[in-house]
């Protein structure tokens, strides 16, 4: 799989997970049950970090593959495009 786009030094790519979840958290920003799907060590490093900030306002579960965040949210994902 190719690098990402997005890829960004590890102490920027922890904070920037921070940033963006103290947003996210904001009241009235979002709700529901949230699924972060990943499949890298920095991915799920910056994950966790951003379920530590996030998790207090909403559900999160971090997860690597389809089937578990299928689960995790109740749905069925099959056809969404995200396999």
């Amino acid at each position: 799989m190719p690098a990402s786009r997005f890829a960004v030094p590890w102490p920027a790519a922890i904070e920037k997970a921070r940033l963006l979840a103290r947003h996210m958290i904001e009241p009235g920003f979002t709700n529901g049950r949230w699924a972060v799907m990943v499949d890298k060590p920095m991915e799920t490093a910056s994950a966790l970090v951003y379920s530590k900030e996030a998790g207090q306002r909403y559900p999160i579960e971090i997860v690597s593959t389809l089937a578990a965040a299928a689960s995790f949210l109740g749905k069925d994902l099959s056809g969404q495009g995200l396999a």
